[in-house]
């Protein structure tokens, strides 16, 4: 990274590299803590308790991981160490958001009511557990309460 830098600063002003940086680190945080490790705890809880298959990609949500993990994810990044803000944002974070918040959430509320349709009350307790911790977080808590249910409770 600092070879990097110092080929920046060969054509640009210290400031404005690192400046850069913090804007491409910023841009990369808020991915991971607001989308990819939520999303992971949530694919590794349903493994963990059994509400999807140890086969990839045979359950919709692990295709849902893994374009919020893979295209979008990988657009945003991307965007953001080229200063493109088009990727970034609505190739981007518009994708991402679509995908997590309407794919991504009711698929895994989907997989927790069948769960518990079948009897296994407390592997769906699990994972129910995790995300709804998740979507209490302060930066989905806007989520439920657009849907006029209470905010941060699963509703399967």
């Amino acid at each position: 990274r600092k070879r990097m830098q110092e080929v920046c600063i060969s054509c640009h002003t210290e400031t404005l590299v690192e400046n850069f940086y913090q804007q491409y680190d910023n841009v990369v945080v808020l991915y991971n803590t607001k989308f990819a490790q939520p999303a992971q705890e949530v694919m590794d809880s349903l493994a963990k308790s059994g509400l999807r298959t140890p086969a990839n990609f045979d359950d919709p949500i692990e295709w849902t991981w893994f374009e919020l993990w893979h295209q979008a994810g990988r657009r945003i990044r991307q965007g953001a160490s080229m200063q493109a803000p088009d990727y970034v944002q609505w190739q981007g974070f518009h994708d991402l958001s679509r995908l997590f918040y309407t794919q991504f959430v009711p698929q895994a509320e989907s997989l927790i009511a069948q769960a518990r349709g079948a009897g296994k009350t407390e592997a769906a307790a699990e994972v129910a557990k995790v995300l709804e911790a998740i979507l209490a977080r302060p930066e989905h808590v806007w989520f439920r309460g657009s849907k006029g249910t209470e905010q941060g409770k699963v509703v399967p």
